[in-house]
C-alpha cells in the first residue's frame, strides 16, 4: 500500500503487538458500521467528535442536527465498512472514518485510494495507542477491499494524529492557510 509503506506496516504491527500485552486490550473491540443504520452511528459518534476535537485548531462545534444532516447528505458515498468504532467494554472511545477517493474515477477510471478522513479518540485515552488500533482495523479493511493506497488527509501540525501518520507513511503534500481581512 502506497499510503502506508512497508516500513509503516512494520511499525503498526509492532505497536499492535505491544498493545496486546496490556490488560485493557482484552476488553476492547472494533466494530464496523457495515450492518448498522448510519443515522444511529452518527448520533453515537457526535458527542465523541465534539469531545475529541474541541481543542483542535480551527474546530467549530456543529449542532447535532447540522452534523447529522451534513453527513447524511453523503450517505450514498459512505462505505460503512470503512467506518470503524472502538469500544472499551461498552464505552465508545474512538472511531475512524475512511472514504474512497472518488476523484480517481475521473482520471483513472477506477478507485485505488481510500482517504482517511477522520480519526477521533476520547481525550481520556489519547497517547495509549487507540489510534493505532483504529487505523490498523481500517487499513486491514481497505486491503481486503482492494485499495492500493491510503491517504491520511489534512493533519494540522499540532494534532496528535499527525504522529501516527508520520510513522505509517510519507508526506504527500503540505498546505498553507491564508487569511485576508475584509
Amino acid at each position: 500500500m502506497e499510503g502506508m509503506n512497508s516500513e509503516g506496516r512494520k511499525n503498526i504491527d509492532k505497536k499492535m503487538e505491544r498493545l496486546k500485552k496490556f490488560s485493557y486490550y482484552k476488553d476492547m473491540r472494533v466494530e464496523s458500521a457495515e450492518d448498522k443504520d448510519l443515522l444511529t452511528v452518527l448520533n453515537d459518534v457526535y458527542n465523541l467528535t465534539v469531545e475529541s476535537f474541541k481543542n483542535n485548531f480551527l474546530y467549530s462545534e456543529l449542532e447535532r442536527e447540522i452534523f447529522l444532516k451534513m453527513y447524511m447528505s453523503y450517505e450514498d458515498k459512505i462505505v460503512k465498512k470503512l467506518f470503524k468504532m472502538l469500544y472499551l467494554k461498552d464505552e465508545l472511545i474512538g472511531y475512524v472514518f475512511g472514504i474512497p477517493d472518488y476523484t480517481e474515477l475521473g482520471y483513472k477510471g477506477k478507485i485505488e485510494t481510500m482517504i482517511l478522513k477522520t480519526i477521533a479518540v476520547s481525550p481520556v485515552y489519547n497517547g495509549k495507542g487507540m489510534g493505532y488500533i483504529l487505523i490498523n482495523s481500517l487499513v486491514e479493511e481497505a486491503e481486503k477491499e482492494g485499495y492500493e493506497n491510503v491517504i491520511y488527509a489534512l493533519m494540522h501540525e499540532s494534532n496528535i494524529s499527525k504522529n501516527i501518520g508520520l510513522q505509517l507513511g510519507n508526506i504527500l503534500r503540505r498546505y498553507t492557510l491564508f487569511i485576508k481581512e475584509l
